[in-house]
């Protein structure tokens, strides 16, 4: 189709749609008849910053950022918005484009994407990607065939421009693609068949691109998606893809002797010499009762499988994966677990095979409705192991990582007056053995983390107090870095709640085998809203003092003060007519 032609169906469409790229939401084309033609929304905001250091300064003694946004919205379903930006350091100014926007207009089941948009059919087919055209989903509740379709254009041309340019981008053809699902079945069983074809057009920097061992390509995909629920406890769903793609369409035509079925394609692939054919499987079954659950699933994706309608795909590997739970104690004990393996290099010709074991287990225990524990443990083993003799060992590795991690939270107090006490503890190991020709070199990286907490708060005056204790422990090797420090808060409501005063102070001590640092900071903000305003006023110091080896003592003190002002507004420039009501003779 020319280009030209393509570009008119969709100029029409850019002329009055609105939204963000990729948004999903729709607008209900059955509010517009009670909607106001004009709302006008939006706000004004300013802040200040005061600033002041005993060394060298960070910041400007003084600094301001004004900003402010309007938003037009027709009928409920068009939103233009405005937006400025003035800093003392620059300024902007941001006004809608039609470059970039799109509309998902949907009345009942029925849902139109026009402009910039994506739309889901499934992981290995059409994914994430954003196009410029049109779309449309089926999603009936009362009948049992539903579906949806999508035409439009996936990439831009970029021919080849000035690399050294900020605004360089990677030189590509233009890309249109066309794509249909249909959906049988009902909730219970159900089935999708997918199909998508993507194409790059030829321009006239063709020449250049090839230079650069830029082709453009072709890709038809065909998938498969079905779901099943068998009885109240039993689930399985399978998505299968099947991908044929050409690297080159300036290639020659080619029957294949092999995969015969996609000499009979038609117009809707023909194979090349440059065609290849790969396929992408994921399925589950999952059993689920009142005390536990039972799972399983396996996922295969050929080397090499490529779809044009998603942005990125990991291939070459499969793994396998079981799960499953227990419901104890009636409700009050819960345990969980996973295993899985996983490996890559399923065709074998890469110079090694990479294998990797995961692990998992969870524990949950609440023996009263105050107090709550809970702990969890992961392993994560890799080892990779050279497929041919001829090859540098030190590509033989292993990896092994563990994670542990310890959770309690207790609750207390009645009336006015509560109470909350939590910890937390985690602790991270993880081992790199690296084979060479003359020694095995051992990388060790650990890490320690515990926190407690404590939280105090009244009711009747509207207040809370809270501090919280860490510490922190990271070694790698024979390198240690270890943390450890408090916070305290305090919030107090005034003027019956219009008013928020906060009162903060954090102190946290820091040494390494290259220094130390401690760091004293308190805080102090008030917040005040009135209706549309709000009123904001901030401030803190910070002592630091820290010291290095070689370089003795420093001492630093920062001041900081911000006062932020905001109004918001939103009106009808006039209001829906209300519709008459009938009445009865």
């Amino acid at each position: 189709m020319n280009s030209n032609f393509k570009y008119l169906l969709f100029t029409a469409a850019l002329a009055w749609s609105a939204g963000s790229v990729g948004s999903a939401a729709g607008q209900d084309l059955e509010s517009i008849k009670t909607a106001n033609p004009i709302t006008v929304s939006g706000g004004v905001g300013l802040t200040n910053t005061l600033y002041s250091a005993s060394s060298e300064s960070r910041k400007d003694p003084w600094s301001y950022v004004l900003n402010a946004s309007l938003n037009l919205n027709v009928l409920g379903v068009l939103d233009l918005p405005f937006s400025a930006c003035i800093m003392s350091e620059n300024k902007t100014f941001n006004h809608p484009t039609f470059a970039r926007y799109g509309v998902s207009p949907r009345y009942k089941r029925i849902t139109a994407h026009i402009g910039w948009r994506s739309m889901q059919f499934s992981t290995y087919t059409l994914s994430g990607v954003t196009f410029l055209g049109g779309g449309v989903e089926v999603a009936p509740d009362d009948f049992w065939i539903g579906g949806k379709a999508v035409y439009g254009r996936f990439n831009k041309s970029v021919p080849l421009g000035d690399t050294l340019s900020p605004s360089y981008e990677q030189p590509q053809y233009e890309r249109w693609g066309y794509g249909g699902m249909v959906t049988l079945g009902t909730r219970e069983h159900n089935a999708d068949i997918i199909i998508f074809k993507a194409r790059d057009e030829k321009g006239a920097h063709d020449s250049v691109m090839a230079a650069l061992g830029i082709a453009p390509q072709e890709n038809a995909v065909v998938g498969l998606n079905t779901r099943h629920a068998v009885g109240e406890h039993i689930t399985f769903e399978l998505e299968y893809a099947f991908s044929a793609l050409t690297s080159d369409v300036n290639q020659p035509y080619k029957k294949f002797d092999t995969y015969t079925y996609a000499n009979n394609f038609g117009a809707f692939f023909r194979p090349r010499t440059s065609s290849s054919y790969h396929h992408a499987l994921r399925t589950s079954l999952g059993f689920q009762a009142e005390l536990f659950s039972l799972g399983v699933a396996y996922n295969r994706v050929d080397p090499g499988y490529q779809s044009l309608g998603t942005l990125y795909l990991t291939n070459d590997f499969e793994d396998i994966q079981a799960n499953g739970g227990l419901n104890l104690l009636k409700g009050k004990l819960g345990l969980s677990g996973a295993v899985g393996v996983q490996r890559d290099n399923l065709s074998n010709l890469q110079a090694a095979t990479s294998t990797r074991y995961i692990s998992s287990l969870n524990v949950t225990y609440t023996p009263l409705q105050q107090l709550s524990l809970s702990g969890s443990y992961s392993n994560f083993n890799s080892s990779s192991q050279p497929n041919q003799l001829i090859v540098d060992d030190s590509i033989k590795y292993a990896q092994v990582t563990d994670n542990i991690s310890l959770a309690a939270s207790y609750g207390f107090g009645e009336g006015d007056c509560k109470h909350a006490l939590n910890g937390a503890y985690s602790n991270q190991a993880a081992n790199t053995l690296n084979s060479t020709f003359t020694q095995v070199d051992k990388s060790v990286t650990g890490m320690h983390s515990v926190s407690l907490g404590y939280r105090l708060s009244y009711a009747p005056l509207d207040w809370s107090n809270a501090v919280n204790l860490s510490y922190n422990n990271l070694s790698v090797d024979n390198a240690q870095n270890t943390s450890y420090g408090y916070n305290f808060s305090s919030t107090k409501s005034l003027l019956k709640k219009q008013l928020k005063a906060t009162l903060g102070y954090s102190f946290i001590h820091s040494s390494s085998d290259q220094g130390g640092r401690r760091s004293n900071v308190a805080r102090l903000s008030l917040a005040y809203g009135y209706k549309k305003h709000s009123l904001t006023l901030s401030g803190s110091g910070s002592f630091i003092k820290s010291h290095s080896a070689g370089k003795g003592a420093a001492h630093t003190q920062e001041w900081m003060a911000n006062f932020s002002y905001a109004y918001s507004f939103a009106a009808a420039l006039w209001k829906a007519k209300k519709p008459v009501e009938s009445k009865d003779l």
